[in-house]
């Protein structure tokens, strides 16, 4: 399969769930190919039904809140990002502060979460997702080159959701779509190198 070919993958996806229904990784790649298509309010009913059974699934949790994000559907993702930080999963409360944070008008709180994920940025763990979540903070504080620094870090660390651009006109609508998308230039050109390799 060719990377970032969607069609493909939806019907392998739908042959897998054919196979394994209850595969929890199947059913979480088919919410996350919702929204990649574009398909945010399906994406955020299939998610909902997948808590309601694991309330306590990160994949699910997470899906759930980006699908509401996309759709700027801000009350109810406020009631389910503030559910998740009572939880006893540390994991499940940090994803529902990330989220508090995008929707706060306190700049307070986004700097002290952008310069807690960068410390860990630059105490070595090279992760895709810390650097994405830098990056999308410091767009919401209107740090607009410190952001792109971020994004194209995470580009580096294997980020590769072209999709998930389109936060960045969510979160700041100021900064232009073009100068966010220049980037997708910079994951086509990793799939290309990643395709490449698999063709070896």
């Amino acid at each position: 399969m060719a990377i970032g070919d969607l069609e493909q993958a939806d019907e392998l996806l739908t042959k897998a769930l054919l196979l394994q229904p209850g595969s929890l990784l199947a059913s979480d790649a088919h919410g996350q190919l919702l929204l990649a298509k574009g398909k945010l309010a399906a994406a955020r009913q299939h998610y909902q039904q997948q808590v309601r059974v694991l309330p306590t699934n990160v994949r699910y949790q997470q899906g759930l809140l980006q699908s509401l994000f996309m759709l700027n559907n801000t009350e109810q993702l406020e009631n389910a990002a503030l559910n998740l930080i009572h939880q006893q999963n540390v994991v499940l409360q940090d994803l529902g502060h990330f989220y508090l944070a995008l929707l706060s008008s306190s700049h307070a709180n986004q700097d002290d979460l952008a310069l807690k994920l960068s410390q860990q940025l630059e105490g070595g763990s090279e992760s895709a997702v810390l650097s994405w979540k830098v990056a999308l903070l410091n767009a919401k504080l209107g740090q607009k080159e410190r952001a792109k620094r971020y994004l194209s870090q995470a580009i580096h660390y294997g980020f590769s959701d072209k999709h998930k651009l389109a936060y960045f006109d969510t979160i700041n609508p100021k900064v232009r779509s073009s100068e966010w998308q220049v980037f997708t230039k910079e994951i086509q050109a990793k799939k290309a190198v990643q395709r490449k390799r698999l063709d070896l």
